[in-house]
């Protein structure tokens, strides 16, 4: 795996990776925001083997750690060089939206999680605000307004 913009792993993680998730070298790997949970420090980037057969590894350690396919999409947005691009997995979203509708949870929590599905890089608050859900439903659902409402 290399940076698609010509810069080592070491380089790309420092000079992209770093700087649009907040992070900073921690020994031999890199501890930074995580893009999905925001929560500073818990997102870890590190490099496994050497040379050709180098990879960058990264995990969320919040626990229970944040969805890969989220992360994936937000670092897509975050990134400069693209370089977890990969994308979710081709029925991702589908089977996700499908679980939902067959949970029999409340209506307005299913539009939230179906709405934070499709909009991954919003935050709860976001997502509710695109829905236009009332105060009354967004306290009934742990979303308190966003800042600035």
């Amino acid at each position: 795996m290399s940076c698609p913009l010509g810069f080592t792993l070491t380089q790309c993680i420092e000079d992209h990776w770093c700087r649009a998730l907040h992070g900073e070298r921690v020994g031999a790997h890199w501890r930074a925001r995580c893009p999905a949970c925001l929560k500073d420090d818990a997102f870890e980037i590190s490099i496994t083997g050497t040379g050709a057969n180098a990879r960058l590894k990264w995990n969320c350690h919040t626990k229970p750690a944040c969805d890969h396919d989220r992360i994936r999409v937000l670092l897509a947005k975050a990134l400069p060089c693209k370089m977890a691009a990969r994308g979710p997995k081709p029925d991702a979203l589908a089977a996700e939206i499908g679980k939902l509708i067959c949970s029999g949870m409340d209506p307005s929590e299913m539009r939230l999680r179906i709405g934070q599905a499709i909009w991954p890089e919003r935050s709860a608050a976001q997502v509710a605000d695109e829905l236009g859900l009332s105060r009354a439903t967004r306290y009934r659902l742990h979303c308190p307004p966003s800042v600035g409402r």
